[in-house]
């Protein structure tokens, strides 16, 4: 039975093996900050409307007992436009408290039902849904409970706790939502880079870790206890990845089983991986001709996204920004899919082509300071067949109330089931 990407790779690029078509360039994402769109109500009654006038773009191909989903991009060049509400639930703007200590940067965004999480300049600063300040959680600092750096964290709401891994994390920080911390977690194995999800109900969580190559034994996921006790776990060193923290991994946790992908800058790292019965199993990926550009992919319950990076360009030092990238998106059901812009079609007419930078496990999420969201309005239609007057009337009317000297503002929203 096949499980590795790479040699799933060579055996869809063996013409005698398989008649897959061609299937191009996929994408990568780097994603910090996100940000998602309500859809106040509006409900897709199935998976396809959205890709209802889109061609079929992929494949189901068995791979031993399993399968896998091979998208080909050049079966469609068109980009088209796809209404939030398709894709999102509950999208809403939510303006954050204005206070000299609420006051948020450029920074990662998480977001649970009763509150939305900053890290930004070193802190972690927390927000109810309406955007009133609720204070900080922990403390940067070296001593217990504190952090240097933030990766990733969960927040479990029933809890009443957050959950915070740091970089080359060896242990999970929990604090309470009021953000006191309460006690360290200790986990089975290192990791560089982490993604996370903890099961009270269960005593269990769940780490994607991001090894290096040279980490001798690593695994690439796990599930443990509270105690740190290993309950299942995988270990593939393909997919581990040269030692270079500009790698990242991402997860979907909104989707079941949960799933992982490796970003590797300027390399190929190019399938997502299904977390199995203990077993890390290839789902999908693409098949690209020639050499393999620098991309990532995502997933959410309802489609799979592959974005190609272009060149980037260097802004400081040690930072570079990717241009815009317009993702591509395939329907998990009906396998059609294009290139697609997005509409915030609940809350006016905003148009955004690089929408899957602002990604979350379970949120689509975007930070924006009111300078941008003031340039975004502006930009946006008055009239457009997706999106009702009201709608442009509430997002004219919030352009009129925006100042300059604002917070930022946050636009969130669930992915689909």
């Amino acid at each position: 039975m096949i499980h590795d990407c790479k040699q799933l790779s060579l055996q869809l690029n063996n013409p005698q093996l398989s008649p897959i078509m061609n299937i191009t360039r996929l994408i990568p994402l780097a994603a910090t900050a996100a940000i998602i769109a309500t859809s106040c109500g509006q409900k897709s009654d199935s998976s396809v409307n959205y890709t209802g006038n889109m061609p079929v773009v992929a494949q189901k191909v068995a791979v031993g007992a399993d399968s896998v989903t091979v998208i080909d991009m050049s079966a469609s060049e068109d980009i088209n436009l796809i209404k939030a509400s398709d894709l999102i639930d509950g999208l809403e703007i939510v303006k954050l408290e204005n206070s000299d200590e609420a006051i948020v940067g450029e920074g990662a965004v998480w977001a649970s039902d009763n509150r939305i999480i900053v890290y930004t300049e070193g802190a972690m600063k927390q927000f109810d849904r309406k955007g009133k300040y609720l204070g900080t959680v922990g403390a940067r600092g070296q001593g217990p409970g504190e952090y240097l750096t933030v990766y990733d964290i969960d927040i479990d709401e029933k809890a009443g706790k957050i959950y915070l891994a740091e970089y080359n994390a060896s242990k999970i920080h929990v604090y309470s939502t009021d953000g006191t911390f309460l006690n360290d977690i200790p986990l089975a194995q290192q990791a560089r880079k982490c993604r996370i999800r903890v099961d009270n109900a269960a005593g269990k969580i769940t780490v994607f870790a991001m090894q290096f190559t040279d980490d001798e034994g690593a695994f690439n996921a796990w599930e443990q206890d509270f105690d740190g006790n290993v309950l299942s776990k995988v270990q593939k060193p393909q997919l581990s990845v040269y030692p270079d923290f500009s790698n990242e991994i991402y997860a979907s946790m909104a989707t079941e089983p949960m799933e992982m992908m490796i970003f590797q800058y300027g390399t190929d790292g190019d399938s997502i991986y299904a977390y199995i019965d203990g077993d890390m199993r290839p789902v999908m990926t693409p098949k690209f001709e020639g050499k393999v550009p620098m991309h990532s992919n995502f997933s959410t319950p309802r489609f799979y996204a592959l974005i190609l990076y272009g060149t980037p360009e260097q802004k400081g030092e040690y930072s570079f920004v990717f241009p815009d990238a317009t993702p591509f998106i395939v329907d998990k059901k009906t396998l059609k899919g294009s290139y697609a812009n997005l509409i915030l079609d609940p809350i006016g007419s905003i148009v955004v082509n690089d929408w899957l930078l602002y990604r979350n496990p379970d949120y689509f999420i975007m930070s924006l300071d009111p300078g941008t969201l003031s340039e975004l309005i502006e930009k946006a239609p008055q009239e457009h067949e997706f999106v009702s007057k009201e709608a442009i009337e509430r997002m004219n009317a919030l352009k009129e109330s925006i100042d300059v000297d604002d917070n930022n503002y946050i636009i969130l929203g669930r992915w689909k089931k």
